[in-house]
């Protein structure tokens, strides 16, 4: 009989036994259900009494049904990535010495065999700044020198800058350009550093009136060639910054389930990443990250790991700082039979209906899964009719109310007529009109507590320095079947997500300062002092010839 589920009928003492042909019985609904029942046992269908009873339903009904898991619009979370730069400057200050020069090593002027001179420089610790994507390093180089000239005849004449004064002071730079490979590697392009004064005033020139000599290129030109090959320098350690194996591995926590209790399991699916211009953030580079991701909440045994490996980055447009996080969950609550059934059964046990004098009462309901993804109702009749019998519908969730109802809910035999025939078409859609009335699950608290869970499982420390967080808040439903274990309620789920990553002090760059001013500023009686990490040559009186 195609979809026959089952309709079995106890006989009673109303007399009117079928006939080989069909069923001759009396004109009321009761009856009638009856009567059809024992025309469809007639015909050889449901000759196994015991899969119809409420006990045992229609085992194997639903395993048919192939389930289709709608998919939502991806989710959209802001992950700010900082790119800290303290590695990179630490070997640039590695490489480049505090101190250079030694007032005891004179050095010739070139073109100007009687001249010569001395100094000694000291930098400041490095100074990072980042604008955008441009890295800009920075050093204060204070310095003192000497100069004599040997005139042709009489002595050496003697001159000197910052020493009993003001020191006179060099600005090193190097801009580095950073930009974010699609393969999560940064390049840089570092230009050659500028050595410059610090100002133009009188106090950041080493100019020797005595000896009409100015010595300040000679100092830019020997801090210079202190700096040679640092560029590239800088440009390679940059490049050896990982961030992808930082991103590979919230990625890797991101794509395994989260057990949020009993069968329900949360999946969040990444998927794409893109993103923006870079900016800067306290000394470091920051890489806005957006990342999609298609969050789902769903009942069963623990799904596989995503397999999805860490892409590469789509650049982000102009107007993607504008679309913030968002959250786009599909949410699943399950009603088990167990608890629908004693749903149905608040609603219908013990209920009696009249018709014609004649009075059925329900003894008992269950619910079960049907083929096709519909829910079947097995209830057993006492009174004027002992009956069992089988109804079949699919299921609706009605957002207004939050209940699920069946509203085509009807006897579970392909040909409607072999139930009821003539006049008592009446009694027999009266009688499944009442079911299909009384056949309502509320599942408002299900949902809530469906999105409660889900909440909780979404604000979690991942890993060490990865947090997930998120606020969820339940739309609108997109669906219900009846499964193997209960009826699924399916809603789409917005609110917003969001993801820290490294949320521990940053490593900080140390920051430049002005040096410590001496205790007392030498005199120009002084005698030369040597650095203490200076390299001291051999110590040689002054040439005054």
């Amino acid at each position: 009989m195609g979809d026959l589920l089952g309709v079995l009928v106890v006989p009673a003492g109303d007399g009117g036994a079928p006939s080989r042909g069909g069923a001759v019985c009396r004109r009321t609904w009761a009856v009638a259900l009856a009567c059809a029942a024992a025309s469809c046992l007639a015909a050889g269908c449901g000759r196994d009494r015991g899969k119809a009873t409420p006990a045992q339903g229609t085992p194997g009904a639903a395993d048919t049904f192939v389930d289709t898991i709608p998919e939502l619009d991806p989710s959209l979370v802001e992950v700010p990535i900082r790119y800290e730069l303290g590695p990179a400057i630490g070997a640039l200050e590695r490489a480049v010495p505090r101190t250079v020069g030694n007032l005891d090593d004179r050095r010739k002027v070139p073109g100007h065999d009687r001249l010569s001179y001395a100094f000694v420089a000291e930098r400041t610790p490095f100074d990072v700044s980042v604008r955008g994507s441009t890295v800009t390093v920075s050093s204060v180089v204070t310095y003192h020198a000497r100069g004599w000239l040997k005139p042709p005849i009489g002595p050496s004449l003697g001159g000197s800058c910052g020493i009993g004064g003001d020191a006179p002071r060099l600005r090193v730079t190097l801009t580095s350009t950073v930009k974010l490979a699609p393969d999560w590697t940064l390049r840089a392009h570092t230009q050659v550093p500028t050595v410059a004064p610090a100002s133009d005033e009188p106090r950041d020139k080493c100019k020797m009136t005595v000896l009409n000599v100015d010595l300040t290129d000679r100092v830019v030109d020997a801090v210079q060639k202190l700096l040679d090959g640092k560029a590239a320098l800088l440009d390679e350690r940059i490049a050896k910054l990982d961030l992808k194996s930082r991103v590979e591995k919230w990625w890797a926590q991101l794509a395994r389930p989260i057990k949020v209790g009993g069968n329900m399991w949360l999946q969040l699916r990444p998927e794409a990443v893109s993103v923006g211009s870079l900016r800067a953030g306290d000394g470091a580079v920051i890489a806005p990250v957006a990342l999609a991701a298609r969050p789902r909440l769903l009942s069963g045994p623990r799904p596989e790991s995503s397999t999805v490996a860490l892409p590469n980055f789509t650049p982000s447009g102009p107007k993607a700082a504008e679309r913030g996080s968002s959250l786009h969950l599909l949410l699943e609550a399950v009603l088990d039979y167990d608890q629908a059934t004693r749903m149905l059964g608040r609603q219908l046990v013990g209920r009696t209906f009249t018709r014609s004098g004649h009075t059925v009462t329900v003894r008992e309901a269950r619910v079960f899964g049907a083929r096709g993804g519909r829910v079947g109702l097995a209830l057993r009749l006492a009174g004027d009719v002992d009956a069992r019998l089988v109804l079949a519908g699919r299921p609706v969730y009605d957002h207004a109310s939050g209940t699920l109802h069946v509203p085509d809910l009807d006897y579970a035999v392909a040909d409607a007529s072999l139930l009821v025939r003539g006049a008592d078409q009446v009694g027999h859609d009266a009688f499944r009109d009442a079911l299909r009335e009384r056949a309502v699950f509320p599942v408002t608290a299900l949902v809530d507590s469906a999105r409660a869970r889900a909440e909780r499982a979404m604000n979690r420390e991942l890993t060490k320095g990865v947090r997930l967080g998120a606020k969820v808040e339940t739309g609108r439903a997109l669906g219900v079947f009846a499964a193997s274990d209960g009826l699924r309620v399916r809603a789409a789920a917005g609110g917003v997500l969001s993801l820290d990553i490294d949320r521990a002090p940053p490593v900080k760059v140390r920051r430049a300062s002005s040096p410590a001013p001496p205790s007392r500023r030498p005199a120009a009686s002084d005698p030369p002092k040597t650095p203490a990490n200076a390299v001291r040559p051999a110590v040689r009186p002054p040439d005054t010839r």
